[in-house]
């Protein structure tokens, strides 16, 4: 979605297992939505450092990570934390 509100593409997915693929403007926050069912919505956190998505339990694992002092970043939709 474009900071107006508008729409950059509709792509309409009828049957499960479709994979649409789309470019996108570089790092930040991509909201996913649909236009006729408000509650279907998704967030892509487009980076090009490291990243990874918690399990259902929240935990995750950052594998072959060397040894050192990290900085970690987390945000939720609801908390906008960042």
């Amino acid at each position: 979605q474009q900071p107006d509100g508008r729409q950059l593409f509709n792509v309409a997915l009828p049957a499960p297992g479709i994979e649409i693929a789309r470019p996108v403007g570089g790092a930040g926050l991509l909201r996913v939505g649909c236009s006729t069912h408000q509650w279907m919505r998704a967030w892509v956190v487009v980076t090009d450092e490291l990243a990874v998505v918690t399990g259902p339990d929240g935990r995750f694992r950052l594998p072959d990570l060397p040894p050192g002092t990290y900085e970690l970043r987390f945000w939720h939709e609801a908390l906008k934390l960042a």
